[in-house]
């Protein structure tokens, strides 16, 4: 991986290659955090039939999206 450089300083193949990085690393991060904390730590909001998103949280005592609620 190349050395990080400000966004402000990157534009059009640049800016897309060092915005790709960090998005491989924040879902490889997502990902490994469901692996080991599944749905103690994890919110999913969605479903299998219109598409969900796994976002990551401290635990069991954060507030629950009201999507979660029903």
């Amino acid at each position: 991986m190349e050395p990080w450089r400000s966004p402000l300083t990157l534009n059009g193949k640049e800016l897309k290659h060092q915005e790709d990085q960090w998005d491989s690393l924040i879902c490889a991060y997502i990902g490994a955090y469901w692996w080991y904390w599944g749905r103690e730590r994890n919110w999913v909001l969605g479903d299998e039939s219109t598409g969900y998103i796994v976002v990551p949280t401290l635990g069991a005592d954060q507030p629950v999206p009201d999507a979660e609620k029903n």
